[in-house]
């Protein structure tokens, strides 16, 4: 059900998970330990 809102699989993102920072550009410098900027597409793909 999920799967329907998202355009891809890569843009549903697990809660919580550390990866997603290296995965997605940061929202600032100065918040990138904790800010990702999820709106955009990914720098990475899951593994």
């Amino acid at each position: 059900m999920l799967y329907r809102w998202a355009d891809s699989f890569d843009h549903i993102i697990p809660g919580h998970d550390p990866m997603v920072l290296q995965r997605y550009p940061a929202g600032t410098p100065e918040t990138a330990a904790w800010i990702a900027q999820v709106d955009v597409a990914p720098l990475t793909q899951w593994t």
